[in-house]
This record gives structure tokens, C-alpha cells and sequence, in this order.
């Protein structure tokens, strides 16, 4: 998100001061803000604390604190910026007023980014009066350590809006376009997959949960170092994940064979019982 030169971060926890570090790092000027006194008088000493704690030093770190100018309200955490990364509890209601009181002190070009990694994008941005220049976005926690940026395309979010905050990336992130608004997203839904498949697995009686955490613990965790399952399939020779073809593409093919797609995949889906990652 480095085409904001002027940030603003409303909530001074650890999401929210993890999204200030980040875009100090980045060389930006950011306003976090929190309605919580304590909160705003600890945020630049913790944040400094977090580079210390990540070891970032020397020339990389100079001034970074200081360019988190800590603002005692949400107005002026909004005035002037150039996107304003929303990280307040997940509570439809309140995110909602805050957007909206955002929107009302921001400038008209600023970008509108709540991070809403449970609650669907739409409902947050209901108060919002020009949503096309608001994205969601889903960061992991702490935002400062795991690079990832779910970047949230709604039905009214511009090109220009998601091309903006996407690209190019801040110090230390890696953002990603999700074209639907979805549960999970597409990290939670990762993350999740391995767990339903878990207990399929030992509800079905083919293993137990020992040996279930066996496999997962001694082979998957050697395995995470390597390449995620889209590009372990290019590395591999197999056909390459991608969007299924539109119907009139299926029928310009002719009439499927049986075992035609097993075969060209290396056999993996040829018979067997599969759960959740078949």
C-alpha cells in the first residue's frame, strides 16, 4: 500500500499499531488514533519497541517513530491523508460509524480500508457514501511480522481504488487482489482446510488423531518450507490451478472422457476417497 505518502490508522491496539509500523517503515507520515488515552499516550513507544523487537535498525528505522504523529481524535487522524486503514473491534455497528465519520473528515480522494476479516466488506461499508474508493482488506496479526494484505474487491470498489492499494507494496508486505467478498477470505479458508479434512478423516475411521497430528506435525511442518500448493503444482509438471472454463469453452471441447483429466494430472485424482481437499 505505497501509494499513500499521508496514512491514517484508526485504532492504537496491536493491529492498528502494527499497520502504523508498517507504513512508517515505508516512509509515510501516519495519524493513528484511539479513543482509549492510554492507548494514544503508549502508541509511539510500543511501536519503536516493535522495530527493536523485529531488528530493525540503523538507517531503516531512523525517524520512523517519529513519523507516527499520534492524533488525539479521529478527525485529524483523517484530515489530509491519503487512505485511512480502519482496525476497531469487528462490530458491525460501531465500524460502520466510523467509517462513515471518516469518510466525513477525510479527503475526497482518500482511500476507506477497514480491516474486516470476519464480517463481509459490504455490511461494514453500509454508511459509506462513495464506495468505490473503499476496499476491505484482512491482515494477519501482527500486521508488522506477516506480510500479507487480503486486498477486497466489493461490488462498487473502482479499478482505480484496488489498483491504488495494492500496488506497489509497503516495506515488508505482500497485498493481493480478492475479487469476491466471501467468508474467510483466503487465508482463513487455507487455514481452515486442513482442519475439516482432520476430521473427516478420523470421523470416517480412516486414521485417529494421533496419527492424523503425526502427519501434520512431522511432514507438513518440514513441508511449509517449501512451495504452497499453487506453486508446487507448476514446479511439479501438473496442470496449473486456475478458474474453471466458461460453458461455452466446455462444450467448444467436445464430450468429456472418463479419466481424461486423471490421466493429464498425473493420476492424483484417479479413484480414492477424497474429503476436503479433493
Amino acid at each position: 500500500m505505497a501509494a499513500a505518502k499521508r496514512s491514517g490508522a484508526v485504532g492504537a491496539g496491536l493491529m492498528g499499531r502494527g499497520i502504523a509500523q508498517t507504513m512508517a517503515r515505508a516512509g509515510h507520515r501516519v495519524a493513528p488514533t484511539d479513543p482509549v488515552e492510554a492507548a494514544r499516550a503508549a502508541a509511539r513507544a510500543r511501536i519503536a519497541a516493535g522495530f527493536a523487537a523485529m531488528g530493525v535498525a540503523g538507517a531503516e528505522a531512523a525517524g520512523c517513530p517519529e513519523r507516527n504523529e499520534v492524533a488525539p481524535t479521529l478527525a485529524p487522524a483523517a484530515r489530509g491523508t491519503d487512505l485511512v486503514d480502519e482496525a476497531a473491534p469487528e462490530k458491525p455497528e460501531r465500524e460502520q460509524a466510523i467509517l462513515a465519520d471518516i469518510e466525513a473528515h477525510a479527503p475526497a480522494g482518500c482511500i476507506l480500508a477497514p480491516n474486516t476479516p470476519v464480517i463481509p466488506t459490504a455490511r461494514v461499508m453500509a454508511r459509506v457514501q462513495d464506495k468505490a474508493r473503499a476496499p476491505g482488506t484482512r491482515r494477519w496479526n501482527p500486521p508488522h511480522m506477516i506480510p500479507p494484505v487480503e486486498v477486497i474487491r466489493t461490488a462498487a470498489t473502482s479499478e482505480a481504488t484496488m489498483a491504488a492499494t495494492i500496488a506497489p507494496p509497503a516495506a515488508g508486505e505482500a497485498p493481493v487482489p480478492v475479487e469476491k467478498d466471501v467468508p474467510g477470505l483466503i487465508g482463513n479458508r487455507l487455514r481452515h482446510a486442513p482442519w475439516r479434512e482432520a476430521m473427516s478423516l478420523v470421523e470416517r475411521g480412516i486414521c485417529d488423531a494421533t496419527a492424523v497430528d503425526t502427519v501434520g506435525e512431522a511432514g507438513f511442518r518440514a513441508a511449509a518450507r517449501g512451495a504452497w500448493p499453487a506453486r508446487e503444482r507448476r514446479s511439479g509438471g501438473h496442470r496449473p490451478l486456475a478458474r474453471p472454463p466458461s460453458e461455452a469453452a466446455r462444450r467448444s471441447r467436445g464430450p468429456h472422457r472418463p479419466g481424461a483429466d486423471a490421466a493429464s494430472d498425473g493420476g492424483r485424482r484417479a479413484g480414492g476417497d477424497q474429503g476436503g481437499w479433493g
